[in-house]
Order: C-alpha cells, then structure tokens, then sequence
C-alpha cells in the first residue's frame, strides 16, 4: 500500500481526464477511509486481514406433533424461519461477501494500464482509479427472510 507521497507515481494524466494528481488525492481519500489499509501504508496487505462486516443471523424452527391414531402415528407441521433477524429489522442479518475478482486489484478500483503497457519513471507501474466504493457486496437473496412449511408422517 503506497504511502501518500508515493501514490502519485502509480498514475499518469489521463488525456481530457483527471491528472495524475487528481487520481492519487482520490484514490489516497479510498484509503484513509478504509481503517485496514490506512494502517498499512507503506507495507503489504496481510492475507485474509481486510474482512467483509460480520454476518449475523439467526434461524427459527416451530414444530408440533398431532397424533393420528392410538397406535403412535402422528402428523408433524412445522415452520422454519431463515433468517429471522431479517425479519425482525430490515438492517438485521444482512449477508456480506466479497465477489470473485479477475485480479486483486479491481477491488480497491484499480485498473492496470495494459495496452499499451506502460510504467513511469523509476519503474512504477502505471493504474487508472475509479472509486470502488465497498470492496465487498450484499447478497440480497440470502439478506431476506424465508419460511418454509412442512407436514410430515409418521406410522
């Protein structure tokens, strides 16, 4: 993770585009807005250290068993609720994950200058910055609340 002073060498102008300058102050602002990396200026990332928010959720079951007969056969209806923090506040057991990405670098919205390659004086590899916004995404479907419904026999 590049210091601030070094961040400008990653970038070059970008024609009728933001400067050099203008994507390093950017991409400077993602990383002191991020705890992790801000605190790693200057070295490596460790591996698995940047984390997605905790996922929390909790799943309900109700079940109740009807007998049928005297001769132990019985009915079993049953609820099970995924998810019911969801249900509950819809802020509440939300999934997080962080998407299969083509290079490490896309999340963090840096694109590598590829065609033609090019690098910078000194040697420094040339990137484009687009702003990425949360290096990790929602899984909507499993963010909401299901209930199922069963009916089972027993003979």
């Amino acid at each position: 993770i590049p210091t601030q002073e070094e961040a400008v060498n990653y970038f070059k102008d970008i024609p009728g585009g933001r400067t050099a300058q203008q994507q390093a102050q950017a991409f400077n602002a993602f990383i002191e807005g991020n705890g992790y990396l801000s605190s790693r200026r200057g070295g490596f990332t460790e591996r698995n250290a940047g984390r997605t928010p905790w996922n929390v959720q909790a799943d309900l079951r109700l079940a109740h068993d009807l007998p049928v007969t005297g001769s132990g056969q019985f009915l079993t209806l049953s609820a099970d609720i995924v998810n019911l923090t969801n249900l509950l506040h819809r802020k509440w057991g939300v999934q997080y994950f962080s998407p299969n990405t083509f290079n490490s670098t896309s999340s963090v919205g840096l694109t590598p200058t590829l065609f033609p390659p090019q690098q910078n004086a000194g040697n420094w590899p040339v990137f484009t910055f687009s702003d990425p916004g949360r290096p990790y995404s929602i899984d909507y479907f499993n963010s909401r609340a299901q209930v199922q419904l069963g009916v089972r026999y027993t003979f």
